[in-house]
């Protein structure tokens, strides 16, 4: 997965107020994902402002032009808006690729989030992500990250355990 980046690293980025206007997130971890996407809509619009400038598409149902277009309008009483696009491998190729000149080219108030369970990085739509430095991948943790993980869940919510709770976990 080389140029991917971690999910970690983006949720830095973006608590430090900076965020790419595209990204693809992917991979078999589905908790961390929306874990990560939830704490990116509250970091990029303010709840307040969620009605108006947040919108979810879906792969098998969305036009790639009416994304784009609503991609290029400017946000509602609020700084950002946030477009999610989930199921993007369900997207035809041909249907993918018109999404390729945005992305050349996109919009700095919005940021649009691909999703995809199965990315085909021998597509050029795909390898944009990458080449931008914009792919982060959801992986499933390795068994010595797991521990360090629940440490980590179980005080970012007010709790503190142990080495033995967390491997009884």
């Amino acid at each position: 997965m080389s140029g991917d980046l971690l999910p970690e690293a983006l949720l830095g980025s973006l608590k430090k107020g900076h965020f790419a206007p595209f990204y693809l997130l992917y991979g078999s971890d589905e908790f961390r994902l929306e874990r990560v996407l939830s704490e990116m809509k509250g970091l990029l619009v303010p709840e307040s402002a969620q009605d108006l400038n947040l919108e979810i598409f879906y792969g098998d149902e969305a036009d790639p032009g009416e994304i784009i277009s609503r991609a290029c309008s400017l946000p509602f009483m609020a700084k950002n808006r946030l477009m999610i696009v989930r199921r993007t491998e369900n997207f035809t190729k041909e249907r993918l690729e018109k999404f390729l000149p945005y992305l050349e080219r996109p919009s700095e108030s919005t940021c649009l989030v691909f999703i995809s369970s199965k990315p085909d990085f021998k597509r050029s739509f795909y390898k944009a992500f990458r080449a931008a430095g914009r792919a982060i991948n959801f992986e499933a943790l390795k068994e010595k990250e797991v521990l360090p993980w629940i440490k980590r869940m179980a005080r970012e919510i007010g709790l503190k355990i142990d080495g033995q709770g967390c491997a009884y976990l």
